[in-house]
């Protein structure tokens, strides 16, 4: 198995804003969709896994599907 590769919180301007985002939502938290959108990413999941390895406690709860069936998460820094 390979090494797992990710990028250090202090030098990634991108994890900096993500973070930075979700603290702004405190207790309402944020969607992937939302973190997206603000945040000028494609894959939020992948940068919330990137944070949790850089050691940030990040909750994600199943929030509902979508009518085209798709499901919706809710991020949560803790």
């Amino acid at each position: 198995m390979g090494r797992i590769h990710f990028a250090r919180l202090e030098h990634s301007p991108r994890l900096q804003r993500i973070k930075a985002f979700l603290e702004r939502c405190g207790s309402s938290g944020a969607t992937g969709l939302e973190i997206a959108t603000e945040c000028r990413v494609l894959n939020p999941a992948t940068y919330i896994s990137e944070l949790r390895f850089n050691g940030l406690d990040i909750e994600c709860r199943y929030e509902r599907d979508t009518v085209q069936g798709r499901r919706v998460y809710r991020y949560f820094l803790r």
